[in-house]
Order: C-alpha cells, then sequence, then structure tokens
C-alpha cells in the first residue's frame, strides 16, 4: 500500500466502477487529442452539492457524537481553489497529466476534527476503520498526489487545506455570487474565463462538483477534469 504522495507517472491501480470509469475517459483523451490537459484531484468540496465538510456540519445539529474513518488518507481540496489553478493552466502550453490538490494531508477523522474545531461544535469524533462503515464502493487508503509537474512548471503550490476550509466556512454563507464576480475575486483573467465552459451549466461558487470537461474549441485543447483512481 502506498504511503507516499503519488507523482503523475507513478503506479496507478482502480478499485471501483467509478475509478476505472476516470482512467478509461483519460485513455480515450489521449488517444484522440495531441494536445490536452488531464488534472487528477482529490477529497473535492466546495459550496454546491454533497461533500464531506457540508455532510458533518449537517449531522453535527442533531449528533453529539459522529463515527469517521479514520484509515484513508488524502488531500481535501477546495474548488475554487481547483478552479484558480485551472485557470492558470490553461493560459500555457505545459500539456500533459497533472495532479493538482490543496497542500497537506489527513485522514477523514482528522478532518473532522479540524472542521468541528473551526466551526466551534462541539461534537465527539469517533474513530472507525473503512471497514466498520458500510460504503456502496470500496475506497483507496491512501490517495496523496505529489504535484510534481505543477511545481515543476513554475507554480506556486495550492494552499494549505486547513486555511481552505477556513475559507469554506465563510463562504458557505454566500449564495449565488456570478461567475465574473468569482472570477474578479480569484484573480482569473477574462481571457482565461472566456476558455471555461462548463457543459452549459452556470459557473457557481467555484466549480460545479458534476463538471467534467472544459473544452477550449479555438485551439483545439481538451481539458478532462477527473477525481483520483488509485
Amino acid at each position: 500500500t502506498a504511503r507516499d504522495p503519488i507523482a503523475e507517472d507513478g503506479e496507478i491501480g482502480p478499485i471501483s466502477i467509478y475509478g476505472k470509469s476516470k482512467l478509461k475517459g483519460e485513455e480515450a483523451i489521449q488517444e484522440i487529442l495531441d494536445k490536452y490537459f488531464i488534472v487528477r484531484t482529490t477529497w473535492l468540496y466546495g459550496i454546491n452539492g454533497k461533500n464531506f465538510p457540508k455532510t458533518m456540519l449537517e449531522l453535527a445539529e442533531n449528533h453529539p457524537e459522529i463515527t469517521v474513518v479514520y484509515d484513508e488518507v488524502g488531500t481535501p481540496t477546495y474548488t475554487p481553489d481547483l478552479a484558480y489553478g485551472i485557470s492558470q493552466l490553461i493560459e500555457t502550453d505545459y500539456y500533459g497529466i497533472y495532479h493538482l490538490t490543496n497542500s497537506g494531508s489527513c485522514s477523514w477523522c482528522e478532518f473532522a476534527r479540524y472542521i468541528f474545531e473551526i466551526a466551534e461544535r462541539d461534537v465527539k469524533v469517533i474513530p472507525v476503520t473503512a471497514s466498520e462503515f458500510s460504503r456502496p464502493a470500496p475506497r483507496p487508503s491512501y490517495s496523496v498526489l505529489k504535484n510534481e509537474k505543477w511545481i515543476e512548471n513554475g507554480f506556486e503550490p495550492l494552499r494549505d487545506y486547513k486555511e481552505a476550509i477556513k475559507e469554506y466556512k465563510v463562504e458557505k454563507k454566500q449564495a449565488g455570487i456570478r461567475i465574473d464576480e468569482f472570477a474578479y475575486l480569484n484573480g482569473i483573467s477574462k481571457k482565461a474565463l472566456k476558455k471555461i465552459k462548463m457543459n452549459g451549466e452556470i459557473f457557481v461558487n467555484g466549480v460545479h462538483q458534476t463538471v467534467r470537461y472544459i473544452i477550449q474549441d479555438k485551439d483545439k485543447i481538451q481539458f478532462f477534469y477527473t477525481a483520483f483512481f488509485i
């Protein structure tokens, strides 16, 4: 079992149907395009959709104790930070496969405790193993990504996940921010903004969690955004 951050050229082995479908998507992109960006990320959360921080905070409303898995480790990644990284990447011709996450790593259990700490919620987190926690599909025990190619190409590492979750705590109270407002607040240029198309869906409060493709037709560049699939 891997216990070192996984580089872009590291060995991969999907363990779920979801993961295998992601790998097939990557292979298809590489077969049909010469110029492409493939970005792998982990443990996404944001204002929209279901996600771990939102679930924890909702459970905390009525549960003084919550059981959380402690033997799965990864990097929580805030969708606006990922979107900002993408906006920088598509301004370049540094094509290829990238790992892009916030910095740092933790278990789900550690993440939950930190969420309750900054939210000032008095909740007891009880650690359990993944095998004790019933879920519909298996997950990797270690999915920390090494953002090696990102750094090699001169980009700054994304901020630590502990800083990002603090912003989420504030931003989740604000709804309905427009794509142009989000771009302005996050330093995304108008040029990059015009390249981003989200399957015809409005782009609200960061990357919508169901988004899969960003296409720049002008230069025949296709961007495939994927969750990690170790």
